[in-house]
């Protein structure tokens, strides 16, 4: 099979990949392999190696896996519920929802552009990329994934633009929802 070679032959790098993902972490072995499985299971597997995308995405799934606070990697194997800290300190503020929906009508966006043809596949990715970034550093990310800086800051301006017009074709978006997502994206700018 493809897949299995493919992984065979690009272990030992994974192996590297997770470790410079993982960064301050000691689990880039449970990181690489759970992005191997990520990728096993993946219905377009076949289709990146073929393409030559495959270390990209790998690249990601380390990336947002290890990154991405509300991944389901982080979340399983990072979240370190001590962090809390004393209890008695939690104050009774009152929860924003708002920040739930503009995360998720946002993912939803990067979610459908994902599913598009390889330059949307793309668009999502760095953008994805780019958000699951404790503080935006084009610089940073270029170095992680060998990407040209210019490529993943054109990339991501191009991807807000086109989520804020996403936004003003949803016409059942409640209108308080749709301004503060436009002023969110506009903050990411």
């Amino acid at each position: 099979m493809i897949i299995n070679k493919w992984i065979e032959e690009n272990y030992t790098n994974i192996l590297q990949w997770a470790k410079n993902a993982a960064q301050k972490w000691d689990d880039n072995e449970d990181l690489a392999h759970y992005a191997i499985s990520v990728f096993l299971e993946h219905e377009k597997a076949e289709e990146l190696i073929l393409k030559g995308h495959a270390r990209f995405f790998i690249v990601r799934i380390l990336l947002n896996s290890s990154r991405g606070k509300k991944s389901h990697y982080y979340r399983m194997y990072r979240q370190n519920w001590n962090e809390l800290g004393d209890t008695g300190s939690l104050t009774n503020e009152e929860y924003d929802n708002d920040i739930d929906k503009i995360t998720e009508v946002i993912h939803g966006i990067l979610e459908d552009l994902s599913l598009g043809d390889a330059n949307e596949w793309y668009m999502a990715t760095i953008t994805q990329l780019c958000l699951n970034q404790d503080k935006l550093n084009f610089s940073k990310l270029s170095r992680e994934t060998s990407i040209p800086r210019t490529s993943i800051a054109n990339t991501y301006y191009e991807t807000i633009n086109y989520i804020k017009n996403k936004l003003n074709e949803y016409g059942n978006l409640d209108e308080n929802l749709r301004n503060s997502l436009i002023s969110y994206l506009s903050n990411a700018n």
